[in-house]
């Protein structure tokens, strides 16, 4: 008879807490999780990210030099600043200067479309080159004289212009090549990593 009591007992309670029982279970296994998971988390090295803000870098050299035997005069930085003397201020420069005698040729650093050419005031004269990979390169302060007009294709190495002191915004560095390069979104690259530059 105490037996069935007992039973009796249990099962009114059981009914009347169901509700606070499932809760309680739920809560349980819920926490149960969390510390498994923060455990599981706790043994995996953390990820480190080392692309970030870094430049796009070429992972394999392909491209001819623009200019034959010239030197640096100044180098890409994109984040340390440079001093500019004809400007007399400090500027990033996220392009290469190549100091070469005027009338040096300049050549196409690989195949590609001619997609702009013009003469401003700053840049000089400009030669822009859009290739299959949609990388873009450019040319500036070259002579007036250049080889190639809007449309043309041109191969590798092919001549394209000449070195000049065209550049207004660099004419203390006297005659020289500005070498720019833009991955395929317009956003201007180190071209050190295409380049096989051995005089850096």
């Amino acid at each position: 008879m105490e037996e069935q009591e007992q039973k009796q007992t249990i099962k009114s309670f059981l009914k009347e807490n169901i509700y606070f029982l499932i809760l309680a279970g739920v809560a349980i296994l819920f926490s149960v999780i969390v510390i498994i998971s923060s455990l599981t988390q706790e043994t995996k090295p953390p990820v480190v990210d080392n692309n970030i803000n870094k430049e796009p870098v070429a992972t394999t050299i392909t491209y001819y030099l623009p200019v034959a035997n010239a030197s640096i005069i100044k180098d890409y930085s994109a984040t340390e600043l440079q001093y500019n003397a004809t400007l007399n201020q400090w500027e990033a420069h996220k392009s290469i200067d190549f100091l070469a005698s005027a009338g040096s040729a300049v050549k196409a650093i690989t195949a590609g479309e001619v997609v702009e050419v013009y003469n401003n005031y700053l840049e000089g004269t400009v030669v822009k080159i859009k290739h299959a990979n949609g990388l873009i390169s450019e040319y500036g302060s070259l002579d007036e004289d250049v080889e190639v007009e809007v449309g043309d294709n041109v191969e590798a190495n092919a001549t394209i212009g000449y070195v000049g002191a065209t550049a207004n915004a660099e004419a203390n560095d006297g005659a020289h090549l500005h070498f720019t390069m833009y991955d395929n979104n317009g956003k201007k690259i180190d071209p050190s990593g295409y380049l096989n530059i051995s005089n850096k």
